[in-house]
Order: C-alpha cells, then sequence, then structure tokens
C-alpha cells in the first residue's frame, strides 16, 4: 500500500563486475595454439611406439587441436 504523497521505494541494485582476461602464457607444457595464440591444455595422452606417447593438446579458446608424438625415456 502506497501513502499519498510519498514517492515509491526503490531497491539497490549490484550491477555484475567484469574483468578482462589475458590469455594463459604458452610454455613447455603448454604450446601456443597456431590459430588463436592462446595456451593449449593437454586433453588426451595415448600409447605409440615402444618408449612414445601421442599427446593430443586442445585450445580452449578455439577448439583447435593438435597432436605430437614424445619420447618419455
Amino acid at each position: 500500500m502506497r501513502l499519498a504523497g510519498r514517492p515509491p521505494r526503490f531497491r539497490s541494485v549490484t550491477m555484475p563486475q567484469f574483468r578482462i582476461v589475458a590469455p594463459p602464457k604458452p610454455s613447455a607444457e603448454r604450446p601456443a595454439c597456431p590459430k588463436c595464440g592462446w595456451a593449449m591444455w593437454l586433453a588426451r595422452i595415448e600409447p605409440d611406439k615402444p618408449e612414445h606417447d601421442k599427446r593430443t593438446f586442445e585450445c580452449p579458446r578455439c577448439d583447435y587441436q593438435e597432436t605430437i608424438v614424445v619420447k618419455y625415456r
């Protein structure tokens, strides 16, 4: 119920805050995506030939995938 002559009451609203996120820096463990430059993450490790692994990296930004074979011993 509103009384005559009084302004309506408003509740304060908090606006969401956004921040700009810089792309992760590539490293030896996280190579740079050749399409967009973001650091890719290791998605899968599969056995390959003896003493070698097949590693699949995926870019979280553009979904690019790259598979490399790595000697682990």
